[in-house]
């Protein structure tokens, strides 16, 4: 037993990463293609790291499979800080093109930012079983668990925002300006690769404001921060470099006629009654329960009643740091409200202020109740409740993997394509045009060729606008299509099949 106690704690929550990294079976997840639920997305960060690999490292001009930019006939498209990408592209040049890579690494980011986040808990709740039992707890969100070891950059960005608290919580403890700088380091580079993950460094602006107006007071009666100068300085430093990025952003894509990242806001306010009320419902019903599960719902439900009850006994900077993310988190649902029916992954960031809510409550409960607090019977009951939060996750990340939002069999057809299409004689540099594919991306990314992608219904003529846009090659996934649409008036020969897949020189 003493050599257990000599172990450093953070071991304790490895070890937990590591069980729950075969648990939600990333093993396997880490090997597999883009696919299932936006698939669309993970596609398009996946082709930009692709084609920093294939076409040159210039980190300033990233590029897309679709050729949906300067009138349709380039990739060059922005959106977030492309470093991952860029990193991902270096790795490749190192190992060779394998997309276990880009997963792994978003996964090793996610897992050391889930460490941080338990040295948060282990600094305030003091206790090893609560700060491991609150991290699982709030890992245990399906949206969380799907994204973490994929392609898109939400997860990563949430990730950076927890070593920024740890090192700003280290800050006010000790006033040592290296973990300030270290703090909003992380702050920074979350809010370049996702801007929602701004809402911390924007709560840290809120409690700066109120501590000068006087507003409230800590504990001991003492001013919030100690050192406002500093901080001042960060914040300054932090939205000036977020500004550059932004306009850099804007510049690049109206540089090359794109509007593809959607770069603006989708407010509730322009949306119909009826539109209002399809964008709840898909919230309720399909969203919902991925962002937490019911029983995780539940224990929300009752922190925030017992906090509200406890709140003049409760951390002061912990509270007010709660009540602003959960501010600026409406605020942005307001802001994005028409996107969030059908984009579970904006919801990523705003997992922040679930996270500000059980570590207020948990604080709290440690403060006022320590005997029910360190009660063996409440932490035999509150690890069964999160032993059946984590396999109801597991069951809901499963249905996740095999397609659960619509079928993506159709492209596994595409997986192993591209070496089929070198061998009739495409080069990775000509230009394609797939039939049919629901997204601008995937089907391209996974035959690894630039061009267009075309829904079933779309007509024929639509080939031949692209083939003077450069097109070369048609490819049509599915003996159904082949003779639909008046496609047959296309001119073209044909030069291949594979698995149901039929590949044509356009004439």
């Amino acid at each position: 037993m003493e050599f257990l106690r000599k172990i450093n704690p953070v071991l304790y929550f490895i070890l937990f990463l590591i069980i729950l990294f075969f648990f939600f079976g990333f093993n396997d997840v880490i090997t597999s293609r883009p696919g299932s639920i936006h698939a669309w997305r993970q596609a398009d960060c996946a082709s930009m790291a692709l084609n920093y690999y294939q076409d040159g490292m210039d980190f300033f001009n990233p590029e897309l499979m679709q050729q949906n930019a300067d009138g349709n006939t380039s990739g060059h498209n922005i959106s977030e800080f492309p470093v991952v990408y860029y990193i991902v592209a270096a790795l490749y040049h190192v190992f060779g093109y394998h997309e276990i890579i880009f997963r792994l690494l978003n996964l090793l980011i996610f897992f050391i930012g889930l460490v941080f986040l338990y040295k948060i808990l282990l600094r305030f709740l003091g206790n090893i079983f609560w700060a491991v039992s609150v991290t699982l707890l709030f890992y245990s969100s399906a949206i969380l668990v799907y994204y973490s070891p994929g392609f898109l950059p939400d997860t990563t960005a949430l990730a950076l925002v927890f070593p920024g608290w740890y090192y700003f919580f280290v800050f006010m403890e000790t006033g040592k300006k290296k973990t300030l700088v270290i703090s909003f380091l992380f702050f920074t580079m979350a809010s370049l690769l996702k801007i929602t993950a701004a809402l911390s460094p924007l709560a840290i602006t809120a409690l700066l404001i109120i501590d000068y107006l006087g507003i409230f007071k800590t504990e001991k009666r003492k001013n919030i921060f100690n050192n406002k100068a500093a901080i001042i300085l960060a914040l300054g430093v932090f939205f000036v470099v977020n500004a550059i990025w932004l306009a850099w952003v804007f510049y690049y894509n109206n540089l090359h006629n794109t509007d593809y990242f959607g770069t603006r806001i989708w407010p509730v306010w322009k949306l119909t009654s009826g539109e209002f009320s399809e964008v709840v419902k898909a919230i309720r019903l399909r969203w919902l329960g991925e962002f937490m599960n019911r029983e995780v719902q539940l224990i929300y439900l009752v922190l925030g009643v017992f906090i509200i009850w406890t709140f003049n006994r409760t951390n002061t900077i912990l509270l007010l740091t709660m009540v602003f993310l959960v501010m600026g988190s409406v605020a942005f649902v307001v802001m994005f409200f028409e996107v969030l029916g059908v984009h579970d992954y904006y919801l990523i960031n705003l997992t922040i202020f679930p996270l500000f809510i059980l570590l207020t409550g948990f604080e709290s409960f440690k403060r006022n109740y320590p005997r029910f607090y360190n009660s063996v019977y409440v932490k035999i009951a509150f690890s069964i409740l999160i032993l059946f939060a984590l396999i109801n996750t597991k069951s809901k990340h499963s249905e996740r993997i095999a397609g659960w939002w619509e079928p993506y069999a159709k492209y596994e057809n595409l997986n192993n394509l591209s070496g089929y299409l070198d061998s009739v004689g495409l080069k990775k540099t000509d230009k394609i045009v797939v039939i049919p594919d629901c997204t601008p991306s995937l089907s391209l990314y996974l035959v690894n060729r630039k061009g267009w992608t075309m829904m079933k219904f779309h007509p024929a003529k639509d080939v031949l606008k692209y083939k003077k846009l450069g097109a070369e090659y048609l490819i049509i996934n599915g003996p159904e299509y082949v003779h639909t649409n008046d496609f047959d008036s296309i001119p073209k020969v044909k030069i291949g099949e594979k698995e149901g897949v039929f590949v044509y020189k356009l004439q």
